[in-house]
């Protein structure tokens, strides 16, 4: 009996914190607070079935990312990750279309939109649209 009370102690505690702010409610805004996105992104950019010689610098760039995003730095974060949706959208080290098409889609669905100049990368997407004739990105997109 001791011990239920204890746990009930402890829930209101916890419903009281979460109804403070004090912790969020949403499991995703922990998520994006320790950066699991970075580590999304990097898992999927790593898993790509392209050469090492390509895929290596995007994975220095989001290391880039990782260690602004470690001491807190956004600016360097966003920094960071726009030159990473650069390296994607130019298909820099010979990074195959449809690969850089996809990668770009899942970025944009992925990364926390303070972490990255949306707007800017969607104007890119159009323009690249129009010199390629097509929808060289893919039709998904963020």
């Amino acid at each position: 009996m001791n011990r239920s009370k204890r746990y009930d102690g402890l829930f209101v505690a916890l419903l009281v914190a979460v109804a403070l702010g004090v912790f969020p409610a949403n499991a995703s805004a922990l998520l994006e607070d320790k950066g699991a996105w970075i580590d999304n992104i990097t898992q999927v950019v790593a898993s790509t079935m392209v050469t090492e010689e390509t895929i290596q610098p995007y994975l220095g760039q989001l290391q880039i990312v990782r260690t602004a995003f470690r001491f807190g730095d956004e600016r360097s974060v966003v920094e960071a990750m726009n030159r990473f949706m650069e390296m994607l959208g130019e298909r820099e080290y010979g990074l195959p279309a449809d690969t850089a098409s996809w990668m770009l889609d899942y970025c944009y669905r992925t990364i926390p939109a303070k972490y990255h100049d949306a707007v800017r990368h969607q104007e890119y997407r159009d323009h690249m649209d129009r010199v390629n004739g097509e929808n060289g990105f893919g039709e998904a997109g963020g």
